[in-house]
């Protein structure tokens, strides 16, 4: 057949013919037409000419070499081949020339073959199944498709096989598609007699070969178990099968026979049950057909040779292809259970050929679909591309117009101040002064955004009037959970419920591993992998464009209350993303500070049924000094609780730092929860809480996101209500961000933060941070120095020591302090303790005050305390004596003097003598020490302990608060 010939399209054609008739500037020659339309000018010369001759412009249907075989024709073919695979190309070629008269060549009849699919292969060679053994073969592999890999691992293959001398038993060859391989008309049965062979019995196992042996004359059941005794314990050790190995065999009749069965259980074998007529199961088989295409690499003449070539096959044998074949059984079972036909097709890369073929052909068609995909893709991101652009333009064009129009405006008003005043200037004035100013030219005034962050959700507010609102999202929902997707067009989606891409990512993640890149985006067609801060500053973004299409105005101010527990590092990672998303203020409140200010603003407007609720988180040694602060100045007359995570116990003495530092800031009672028991501890402690309080409940609570749902279960449990059980958080943001839209620059906060209890250690001459709790009261209140902290001049005998601060492997430097009268560089094994106490100004920064130091025997710390006289030391030396005179068991007298004495103190706290920030103390020395001392009178054995225990926590107090 020849070479089809590329025809000339129609159009060209057309040209050619109108270019050589003529127009008004006259002909061209067939050269010039040539040239111009970049066609050979033997092309230009046919296709006039034909036109001459038949007045035709395109070529005649049905022209050219007419085939030889028609479809039916061609039919009867495919189907002779379908019928009798093996019919070989002479014989189909006689048949189609009886019953069409068409005498042809071989190969035309091969084309036609191979036009549907078709080609020559060589028949397997499989034994025939019975239905009876194909059943169990399906049991087996159902038994075993589960099977761990280590099973496999363990198990020795054994076989005997034949080779030849003189080639194979014969390769008879069928015509077949690449899926009808294992079909039984396309096999080729074996043959169990051939002369000039060579039988060899051979085992193997996941670590490689093992023994081999050849047969000489026919085996028979005594011959086998002669090779098992000289090759399976050589073999087991060879390939460090070890004792709990397994044996498999087929199910020869010298395999099963009965006293082959007694020498496996003499030796203690265990023994694979094997199903009967599964050659194709046993991975063997494929080693002994790898054996066979090396050994065709050897000029074999004789029996000798063979077996010499046999066995450097066997024993050379790599690792690599037995590891393979092992590896394949759990395939090999699955094809074997869902398999329709009567054998299966393995999988073996380099054993099977087809399926190679059908794997590349199927890459190829998924890298082509790939491809389709990208350039589809690049595509339509080119033509958004294009849109914004064009839409960028126009608004420019927009602004652009309207400026210029206020412009005009303006001229034109100091153009009429300067004529003199007539009608129809007047006129003209009063038109002018109608024109509005364009909304693109007002300046957005810069307002303030509350955004209360949580772990799982977060929602957004401002202050409205003094008062807080909430903005809702685009769905009408208060809380949007922190969660991000990106679609095919890089849209942003946020929220679990509208997310349509099945790929998400929680926001909580990125917060915890700020500065690392583990996140992978779709962005522009292909995956990126991205920081945590961009994750973060992508969903800031999108609810920062949600806000201003809701409620209007520009809002680049924010503060953002974040969980406690966020390291330094982590609060620096979400600044970061702030500033990513289009924040150009940002602040970052505890979102227990945020309930503490919002509890001042309720004080402050008068709203007495306010409870604070604290959070704080002993066990991870996290706490919130501002929320201390608040309940010491206006906590006086409410019922105040302190909820702890102390964690163990028994260990770090988190109870009983709580337990100071409640009565330290104030609280009534002091609560806490155990590890494993948060949930129903708190619920627990929320209805003692309810009780305490009388059962009076407040209509505002200041708490954080962390235990808002068991306050509200519990308050529904009670059958109340409240109003506002959770605006704490958002309140107090949405009031520092309106403080902070007021100011012209980045102001500084009015709130005090404090978010990790510090303890420092000298070593090598260097001040490190460590998390060390000590026992009892020795675990003070820990604070950060900041960076800009001045200390001042230094005086003789003064010493600055440089405070660094280690977070998640980075070190920076946080501040200095001043040491009096000692040399820090020549610390002996038992160093000094410096205790640093510093004051706190109404700005919320701290400032140094004194140092003093004593000896420890462990080591070297620096720990803060706060400096706030809280009653006088006459008052609470008399409450001290008054709680030691009950403890010796005094008369009734003197109790009812000692209630006199204590009676003054009370008129001087209603009578405001003493500060606000001694009244909570005060009031719990009077009543904690009365009710004490009428109990030790009815008991005095059972209280003699709890009395002493006061005096230590009253001497403590004076330690702390008084000896300054």
């Amino acid at each position: 057949m020849g070479k089809k010939v590329k025809e000339t399209p129609f159009a060209i054609r057309e040209l050619v013919i109108k270019h050589h008739q003529g127009d008004a500037n006259g002909k061209k020659t067939q050269q010039e037409i040539a040239n111009l339309l970049k066609i050979p000018r033997s092309t230009v010369q046919y296709i006039i000419r034909k036109h001459k001759l038949c007045g035709l412009i395109v070529n005649k249907q049905g022209r050219g070499r007419k085939p030889i075989f028609s479809k039916r024709e061609k039919s009867a073919i495919i189907k002779k081949v379908k019928v009798n695979p093996k019919l070989t190309i002479s014989k189909i070629r006689d048949q189609v020339a009886n019953e069409t008269g068409k005498l042809t060549c071989c190969n035309t009849i091969i084309k036609v073959i191979k036009s549907e699919g078709f080609k020559s292969c060589r028949a397997r060679k499989k034994p025939l199944i019975s239905k009876v053994n194909q059943k169990k073969r399906i049991a087996f592999a159902k038994e075993h498709v589960n099977k761990p890999q280590s099973f496999w691992n363990s198990i020795l293959w054994s076989d005997e096989s034949k080779y030849n001398l003189f080639g194979s038993d014969g390769r008879a060859r069928v015509w077949r598609k690449s899926d009808e391989a294992l079909k039984l008309k396309n096999l080729n049965p074996t043959v169990k007699h051939g002369g000039g062979s060579v039988m060899v019995w051979g085992c193997f196992s996941y670590a490689g070969t093992g023994g081999h042996e050849f047969l000489n004359g026919t085996m028979d059941q005594h011959v086998y178990q002669g090779i098992l005794s000289r090759n399976i314990k050589q073999s087991v050790a060879k390939l460090g099968l070890g004792r709990r190995y397994t044996f498999q065999q087929d199910r020869d009749p010298k395999h099963t026979a009965k006293t082959t069965w007694e020498f496996f259980k003499k030796n203690k074998i265990k023994v694979l049950e094997w199903p009967p007529q599964s050659p194709d199961l046993n991975p063997i088989e494929h080693l002994w057909d790898h054996i066979e295409r090396r050994i065709r690499n050897y000029y074999i003449s004789n029996k000798q040779d063979l077996k010499n070539a046999i066995s450097d096959a066997f024993e050379t044998v790599t690792p690599e292809v037995t590891k393979t074949l092992v590896e394949s059984m759990g395939r090999r079972c699955q094809a074997c259970k869902i398999s329709h036909e009567e054998y299966i097709k393995t999988l073996e890369s380099d054993i099977d050929k087809d399926w190679v073929e059908i794997k590349k052909e199927y890459e190829k068609r998924k890298q082509r679909e790939e491809y389709t995909r990208t350039q589809k893709v690049t595509q339509e991101q080119k033509t958004r591309e294009v849109e914004k652009e064009e839409k960028k333009r126009e608004e420019a064009k927009k602004v652009k117009a309207q400026e210029a129009e206020f412009n005009q405006h303006k001229k034109n008003v100091a153009t009429s101040q300067q004529k003199p005043t007539n009608k129809i200037g007047s006129q003209q004035s009063s038109s002018d002064t109608s024109f509005k100013i364009p909304e693109a030219v007002v300046r957005q005034e810069i307002q303030g955004l509350a955004i209360e962050f949580a772990f799982s959700k977060v929602r957004v507010g401002r202050m409205v009037k003094d008062k807080v609102e909430i903005v809702p999202n685009p769905w009408g929902e208060e809380w949007t959970p922190t969660v991000l997707s990106v679609t095919e067009e890089n849209e942003v989606q946020i929220g679990e419920e509208i997310i349509e891409n099945k790929t998400k990512i929680y926001i909580a993640q990125a917060i915890t591993s700020p500065g690392s890149q583990i996140f992978q985006l779709f962005l522009h067609g292909k995956y990126q992998v991205v920081e945590p801060e961009v994750v973060i500053a992508l969903f800031l973004s999108r609810i920062k464009t949600d806000v201003e299409k809701s409620v209007g105005g520009s809002w680049t101010r924010t503060v953002i209350s974040v969980p406690l527990c966020l390291t330094s590092m982590q609060r620096q990672g979400m600044k970061n993303a702030a500033k990513l998303a289009g924040f150009e203020y940002i602040r970052l409140i505890n979102d227990t500070s945020a309930a503490a200010l919002c509890f001042q603003e309720m004080r402050d407007h008068n709203v007495d049924t306010c409870l604070l609720v604290g959070v704080v988180h002993t066990f991870d040694c996290y706490f919130d000094a501002a929320l201390y602060r608040w309940c010491r100045i206006h906590g006086s007359n409410m019922e105040m609780e302190m909820i702890g995570s102390c964690g163990n116990l028994h260990s770090t003495g988190s109870a009983k730092h709580a337990l100071f530092e409640s009565l330290k800031g104030g609280f009534t009672n002091v609560m806490r929860t155990f590890a494993g028991k948060q949930a129903d501890e708190l619920r627990f402690m929320i209805r003692d809480m309810f009780r305490v309080s009388r059962d009076k409940i407040p209509t505002n609570i200041c708490i954080n996101y962390g235990t808002r749902i068991e306050i509200e279960n519990m308050v529904k449990d009670y059958g109340r209500t409240t109003d506002n059980t959770d605006i704490s958080v958002l309140g107090g943001a949405a009031i520092l961000a309106e403080r902070l839209s007021k100011c012209s620059g980045n102001a500084p906060l009015s709130t005090l933060y404090i978010k990790e209890r510090a303890t420092y250690t000298f070593e090598r001459n260097s001040l490190y941070r460590t998390n060390t709790i000590f026992e009892g009261y020795k675990s003070i209140v820990g604070a950060r120095i900041f960076e800009d902290q001045t200390i001042g001049s230094l005086s003789e005998g003064q010493q600055k020591i440089v405070i660094w601060e280690t977070s998640q492997n980075l070190t920076h430097q946080v501040g200095t302090i001043v040491v009096e009268g000692t040399d820090c560089s020549t610390f002996k094994p038992r160093p000094p303790e410096y205790r640093v106490k510093f004051s706190l100004s109404n700005e919320g920064i701290f400032s140094i005050d004194k140092v003093y130091y004593k000896y420890l025997a462990q080591e070297h710390t620096i720990q803060y305390e706060w400096k706030t006289p809280l009653i006088p030391e006459s008052d609470l030396v008399k409450s001290k004596s008054f709680v030691e005179s009950m403890a010796k068991d005094e008369k009734r007298e003197l109790l009812e003097k000692t209630k006199n004495e204590l009676s003054v103190i009370t008129n001087k706290i209603k009578e405001g003598m003493y500060k606000v920030e001694g009244r909570m103390i005060a009031e719990k020395l009077l009543r904690e020490g009365i009710s004490d001392a009428e109990t030790m009178l009815s008991h005095p054995k059972t209280t003699q302990e709890m009395l002493n225990n006061k005096i230590i926590v009253l001497s403590r107090l004076q330690e702390k608060y008084l000896l300054i």
